[in-house]
């Protein structure tokens, strides 16, 4: 039978790979950090959903803030314990929206390392 476009597919979306159903795409964002701040410019507007840290290395009081620009959408989120993975406690809705132009920033204090994974959508 021919697919008449009923259920998931998976798209490209930028960066991500993502499932797209009834005109919604989601997508993962991997963005590996190593005790330095990452910026991104976008260039596609997405939603900011959720955000997950694994860390990779045992960094004392390591944190990863999700930024808009210089505004914080995440608490900060620990990465602190090698191997451990830690999800943001509390997300401003004010700020999930991300568009063409915006910076994405992730703001890491006391040097952590490990790999962000931020689940996002299409707006």
């Amino acid at each position: 039978m021919a697919d008449e476009g009923r259920g998931p597919k998976l798209v490209q979306a930028g960066f991500a790979t993502a499932a797209e159903n009834a005109g919604f795409i989601e997508g993962t964002l991997k963005i590996a950090f190593s005790g330095a701040d990452v910026t991104y410019k976008v260039t596609t507007p997405f939603r900011f959903i959720d955000a997950t840290v694994h860390a990779t290395a045992t960094a004392s009081s390591g944190t990863v803030t999700v930024k808009r620009n210089t505004t914080a959408v995440t608490d900060a989120i620990v990465c602190a314990t090698n191997h451990a993975l830690t999800r943001a406690g509390t997300v401003d809705d004010a700020q999930i929206d991300f568009q063409v132009g915006d910076d994405l920033f992730i703001d890491t204090n006391n040097t952590p390392s490990g790999v962000i994974y931020l689940r996002v959508g299409r707006i």
